[in-house]
C-alpha cells in the first residue's frame, strides 16, 4: 500500500472514530463497547463500591455494554436499565451542566433522588455536591442539545 492510500485509510478511520464517539450516546472506551470501564453500574449504585463486571454476564443498552459481577445485578438492570445506567451517558453531570461532557472517575459516584450521577474528579465532585439541584436542572435542559 503506497503513503497516500495508508494515509486515506488512517484519515477515514481517524474521522470514523471521531464520529462515532461525537455521537455515542453513552461514554465508553475508544477501544471497547464497554461503558464505565466494564464496572457494575448495579454495584456502584447500591454501595457506590467499584466492582469490576464479568463479561459471561452483559447487557447492551443505548449503544454500549454493560457488564457485571453476577446474574442477580444483571437481571437488575435489565428490568430497570434505566435506573442503574448513570444519567447522562456516564459522562461528568457537573460538565453536562456546563454545557460539555468530559470523562469520569467512578469515585466520585451519588445517587441523589434515586439517579447515579459521575463527576470528572474529586475536586469536580465537591463542586457539584455544593448545588446538586441547580447543576441537574442545568445538566438536564443541556443534555438532549449535548447528546444530539
Amino acid at each position: 500500500m503506497n503513503n497516500l492510500a495508508l494515509k486515506s485509510v488512517i484519515g477515514a478511520w481517524i474521522l470514523l472514530v471521531s464520529v462515532s464517539c461525537a455521537t455515542a450516546r453513552t461514554n465508553k472506551s475508544s477501544w471497547s463497547d464497554k461503558a464505565v470501564d466494564g464496572k457494575d453500574v448495579v454495584e456502584l449504585y447500591q454501595t457506590q463500591d467499584i466492582i469490576e463486571g464479568k463479561g459471561e454476564f452483559k447487557y447492551e443498552y443505548e449503544g454500549a455494554y454493560y457488564e457485571f459481577r453476577n446474574q442477580e445485578n444483571l437481571d437488575l438492570f435489565k428490568s430497570n436499565p434505566k435506573k442503574y445506567a448513570p444519567a447522562y451517558g456516564g459522562y461528568c453531570a457537573w460538565a453536562v451542566a456546563q454545557g460539555y461532557t468530559a470523562d469520569v472517575d467512578l469515585r466520585t459516584a451519588t445517587v441523589v433522588e434515586g439517579v447515579l450521577y459521575l463527576n470528572y474528579n474529586s475536586d469536580i465532585a465537591a463542586k457539584w455536591s455544593e448545588n446538586q439541584a441547580e447543576f441537574i436542572r442545568k445538566a438536564d435542559r443541556n443534555w438532549p442539545d449535548i447528546n444530539k
